[in-house]
């Protein structure tokens, strides 16, 4: 253990990144870097590939559809299931929340974004789990489409009433470039 301690305390991990041998008796050595190569190789083997599914992950609300009786239509053991609710809910909080991917695959059920640029938040997303070690399996699992000029009609007219409204909400990018793609059909860009 280092003698040197942080303001007086021992380190969280003190034989972080230390090459270490075990010599125990006569001299039998236990590699432990190849040892947890092994373990990572082994666990790899037996994860996903097999037709388990260790974890799934969902954000905020969607966690509450996530109940026994979905989960025993992907796995015949429920029990084996991790559900995995970040604390933070957005995309980068499920990345986090998933850990270390170590080259296992983790399917993705993302909209197909039609007559819109895709937002940037999916292709993220998928780059940010092959940072973390995950192998994305991109699934198309419904459609998000531009609704054409008309989708403009009412915030048309709503603002051109007398009330008007004070504000407008947008809770994805589809939606802005949606709207800006709807007023420009009216020549209001």
């Amino acid at each position: 253990m280092p003698e040197n301690y942080a303001f007086g305390r021992r380190p969280p991990v003190p034989l972080w990144n230390q090459e270490i041998k075990i010599v125990v008796g006569e001299p039998m050595e236990f590699n432990l870097p190849e040892l947890r190569k092994m373990a990572l190789s082994d666990s790899r083997d037996s994860s996903s590939s097999s037709g388990r599914w260790p974890r799934i992950a969902a954000l905020g609300k969607d966690a509450e559809l996530l109940d026994r009786d979905f989960i025993q239509k992907m796995c015949e053991n429920p029990e084996r299931i991790r559900i995995l609710v970040p604390p933070i809910a957005t995309p980068s909080g499920l990345v986090e929340a998933l850990g270390l991917g170590l080259g296992r695959k983790v399917l993705c059920p993302v909209p197909l974004v039609i007559g819109l640029d895709e937002p940037p938040v999916v292709p993220k997303f998928l780059e940010d789990l092959s940072k973390r070690g995950w192998i994305p399996v991109r699934l198309d699992a419904y459609e998000t489409r531009w609704a054409g000029a008309k989708c403009a009609v009412d915030v048309v007219r709503k603002s051109e009433e007398e009330c008007g409204f004070d504000a407008i909400v947008f809770t994805s990018t589809g939606e802005v470039e949606g709207l800006l793609k709807s007023l420009k059909e009216f020549d209001l860009d």
